[in-house]
């Protein structure tokens, strides 16, 4: 618990690009007699745990890509303060078209907890930027597979609208 608290970032200086983000699959692993349990995982877990980590509201509380950084947060919808998830920033291939609007990625998944990566994610990006190189328009899709302490992840993702970025409040 205290460990997740060190990811929580400091106030932003300028606005970021926040894209909310579902993230559904299921999470496989053994009960205690050695069956295989499925469960079924959403973003929401994300939110509750570091709601339930940091004493905020969930309510105000939402899971988002930032595709100028290439990782997923927790946002204050409020205040704009973040929580790191998990990046997909450090190891990646890009294929892009010659204007980059859409790009095929793959890129291995980390978290602040472990070393090496956990797994990997494949996904299809589209976006429009304005003449001064700000996005107008996002959408990531794709799909997703990791591990974390014996637990197998397995799953999509979609980004759907912006979310506004308040930490410049």
């Amino acid at each position: 618990m205290a460990a997740s608290v060190l990811l929580i970032q400091a106030w932003k200086a300028n606005a970021d690009d926040f894209f909310h983000m579902t993230w559904r699959g299921t999470a496989f692993s053994t009960d205690g007699s050695g069956r295989i349990v499925a469960r079924p995982i959403t973003e929401l877990q994300f939110v509750q745990k570091i709601a339930a980590d940091t004493g905020q509201d969930p309510s105000q509380l939402i899971f988002v890509y930032r595709p100028n950084k290439h990782d997923t947060v927790v946002a204050n919808r409020t205040t704009g303060w973040t929580a790191d998830i998990l990046q997909m920033e450090y190891n990646y291939t890009d294929v892009s078209n010659g204007p980059a609007t859409r790009t095929f990625r793959q890129a291995f998944l980390y978290d602040e907890y472990h070393s090496g990566a956990l797994g990997s994610a494949f996904g299809n990006e589209t976006l429009t930027r304005n003449s001064n190189g700000a996005i107008v328009s996002y959408n990531f899709h794709g799909s997703f597979q990791y591990t974390i302490d014996g637990v197998i992840y397995s799953g999509t993702f979609n980004t759907g609208g912006r979310v506004p970025d308040k930490s410049g409040q």
